[in-house]
């Protein structure tokens, strides 16, 4: 992240000082710093622990000072896609390289689950703090805001050692891999210090990430200061000293001069900023607002909001590798959710679709054409006014593009929180009904018993058998489950809510599914009558499964029927060793 080795150049050259938290009203948080240092120690994929984790953390804070979270918007103009790439290529080479060791590793040092950020926001929206999410990268709204707020930044991004950060930079990370605490004496950085103590000119310390490179760009020589491409962060310092009038150099790192020097910008102002919509006409103002709540999908945002070829991004997925990307898995609706993201009649260029081969580890982007059943199904879908059309007819929308149509009696006897999920799973069950092994029973009791248990709150403090995170990897399903479940929560808000929305930080955690998925199939059978979970088990399976038990089925006779042959392929990422 940030500018490479600049924060440990600032370690090792002893250039923190400390600070009292006591003595600040207020405190500004990079969102997804702090998603990801939380996420650090929770069992991968138990969102229950992880959203009970952020809110008890955020509450706690909230108490002490008046705390304000800012949350990464969408790259719109693809300023970071050369990061994302490779930052994605690492995701994957580190589920690659993982074995049977994986419960021996932090779920941390394999991939963040695919939800998380998800979940992170959803706690954030339910706890008594102020958020909003940034239109594109987060920190510069950050620093803005804190600056209008006279107080500290609380991050983790070698940016903020550059940055105009009036209150001073606090680091998240404690050095121990820890969250910094916040309830006393902490270290903060500023900028005033930094420039004293290398006796840099104003500014002079901009040329940092303009010779060392940051995440927009790569590094670049300074003949004029004998700076060699490449040249080390020490370096680039030692040849700034004293000596150099930054006047000088504006021309050359104006880029950098504009995101780093940040005026102050009050929270109404920056929560409510319409830029997507001025970004490109085409993004509704409902859907900006939406958004700017943490009601909207980021990869739907990205996809919407973008000028160029549009992209749709899946996050990587903890999932088996060796197998067919689980987001393949989507293949069937995703047309819909471009249709109706687009409004079918701005769909002249068809979007770009991500996927993956088997071991390969290629991405590849695949055009993807709408056919007359896309768009019989969707109608005359227009974003400008769907919220107009009455609840049941986006209702029923939504259960035929992810083929629920035949179970909507069935639905109705299920809680509406849980709908959604309901919905998904059986899409799920729908794709794979033909290439399923024989855990195919224990996996769907597994996940309703999990709803059930995690939604009712009814849940104790069950531990994962030993071994068993492991094979949780080598559950393909789960993460093509995932994939199908983000697409639902997707079109749901794309139709403007028609379902309500459930967290699934109330409804899902890999503990309580692995003790479940390890039990016995018989024994769940008989307890979904008494557990109340009939109803939703069927609208699951309802004329999906056989009565009679279904053996394995062997790769070989496996039957799938023809992939239509893409319009444009190319390759997205160079190949993994």
């Amino acid at each position: 992240m940030g500018i490479p080795k600049l924060t440990s150049y600032i370690k090792e050259t002893n250039r923190i000082v400390q600070t009292n938290i006591r003595n600040m009203s207020s405190i500004v948080i990079d969102g997804y710093a702090l998603c990801y240092k939380l996420y650090l120690g929770v069992k991968s994929g138990d969102y229950c622990q992880f959203y009970k984790k952020v809110t008890a953390y955020l509450s706690d804070l909230n108490r002490e000072i008046k705390v304000y979270v800012v949350i990464d918007g969408v790259d719109c103009e693809n300023r970071k896609l050369e990061t994302s790439r490779r930052r994605d290529g690492q995701r994957l080479q580190r589920l690659w390289q993982i074995d049977s060791r994986v419960d021996e590793l932090s779920p941390f040092e394999i991939v963040i689950s695919f939800m998380a950020k998800t979940v992170f926001i959803d706690a954030v929206c339910d706890s008594s703090v102020k958020y909003f999410v940034a239109d594109g990268e987060a920190d510069q709204d950050v620093v803005r805001l804190a600056n209008h707020l006279c107080c500290p930044v609380f991050g983790f991004d070698s940016d903020y050692l550059i940055f105009n950060i009036e209150g001073g930079y606090i680091p998240i990370d404690d050095g121990r891999g820890g969250v910094t605490n916040l309830h006393g004496v902490v270290p903060c950085f500023t900028y005033h210090s930094f420039d004293s103590a290398y006796n840099l000119s104003s500014d002079a310390r901009l040329l940092i990430p303009y010779c060392v490179g940051n995440d927009f760009h790569g590094s670049n020589a300074l003949p004029e200061l004998q700076i060699e491409k490449y040249a080390s962060v020490g370096t680039v310092v030692s040849k700034l000293k004293g000596r150099v009038k930054f006047d000088d150099f504006q021309n050359t790192v104006a880029e950098d001069y504009k995101f780093y020097r940040v005026d102050p910008h009050s929270f109404e102002e920056l929560s409510q900023s319409r830029f997507l919509s001025r970004f490109n006409p085409l993004v509704p103002e409902w859907v900006v607002m939406q958004f700017k709540v943490g009601q909207f999908s980021h990869i739907s945002m990205r996809f919407l909001a973008s000028k160029d070829t549009k992209t749709w991004n899946y996050t990587i997925a903890i999932e088996d590798v060796n197998k067919e990307s689980a987001s393949e898995v989507t293949n069937t609706v995703f047309p819909f959710i471009a249709g109706a993201l687009l409004s079918l009649e701005r769909c002249e260029t068809p979007p770009v679709r991500v996927c993956r081969k088997p071991k390969s580890y290629n991405f590849e982007a695949n055009k993807v054409a709408l056919l007359d059943r896309h768009r019989n199904i969707l109608g005359s879908f227009n974003l400008l006014n769907i919220r107009d059309c009455p609840s049941e007819d986006r209702e029923m929308n939504l259960l035929r593009v992810f083929h629920c149509k035949s179970v909507c009696k069935t639905l109705r006897k299920i809680p509406d929180e849980l709908k959604l999920a309901v919905v998904a799973s059986r899409c799920w069950l729908k794709s794979v009904i033909h290439s399923i092994d024989h855990q195919f029973k224990a996996f769907i009791l597994a996940l309703v018993f999990c709803f059930h248990t995690c939604y009712s709150r009814s849940r104790s403090e069950f531990e994962i058998p030993p071994n068993e995170m492991g094979r949780l990897r080598r559950i393909h399903h789960l993460a093509q489950w995932e994939c199908m479940m983000h697409l639902v929560i997707d079109f749901n808000q794309i139709l403007g809510s028609p379902f309500p929305y459930t967290s699934l930080g109330h409804l899902f955690s890999t503990t309580v599914f692995l003790n479940f998925f390890t039990s016995q199939p018989d024994s769940l059978d008989s307890k979904l009558d008494e557990e109340g979970t009939r109803d939703i088990y069927d609208a699951i399976t309802k004329k999906l499964l056989p009565d009679a038990p279904v053996e394995p089925v062997r790769q070989a006779q496996v039957v799938r029927a023809p992939r239509p042959q893409a319009i444009v392929t190319q390759n997205r990422f160079a190949q993994l060793s």
